[in-house]
């Protein structure tokens, strides 16, 4: 067997906010539907293969449980190719990130990553590989 990612999924405290977010990071709406089982809508947004869905309660359900300490998700990635650039835009964007870091690969070459959070407090790494010169 072989498998590619589809898609991440996240259940949101407000799915106009998170789209509102994902779309500032370059994402696109694509499919909607309502669940026909239960009170919930769900947006998927796109950007180079990547597929994200949103999760989110109808306006008269009760809304998500939601306790980070029990999410089985610590962070998701993403890949940039300038992260001084691409962190210095998100500031601008999102409003903070967190500082440059910089750790040395144990096999040669280094990582940079900073962190930014998305509207229900989820962690979403940047992080730009370097290889050993």
């Amino acid at each position: 067997m072989k498998f590619v990612l589809h898609h991440v999924a996240f259940n949101v405290s407000d799915l106009s906010q998170s789209i509102e977010f994902y779309e500032k990071l370059g994402f696109q709406k694509t499919l909607y539907f309502k669940s026909t089982t239960k009170p919930t809508r769900i947006q998927f947004l796109e950007q180079d293969g990547l597929r994200v869905e949103l999760t989110s309660r109808d306006n008269n359900a009760e809304p998500w449980e939601y306790d980070s300490s029990k999410s089985v998700m610590k962070h998701f990635a993403l890949q940039s190719t300038d992260i001084k650039k691409d962190h210095e835009e998100l500031c601008r964007i999102v409003g903070s990130a967190s500082e440059i870091k910089y750790k040395e690969l144990p096999n040669g070459g280094y990582v940079n990553f900073f962190y930014i959070k998305d509207p229900d407090n989820l962690d979403i790494e940047i992080v730009q590989f370097v290889p050993e010169i």
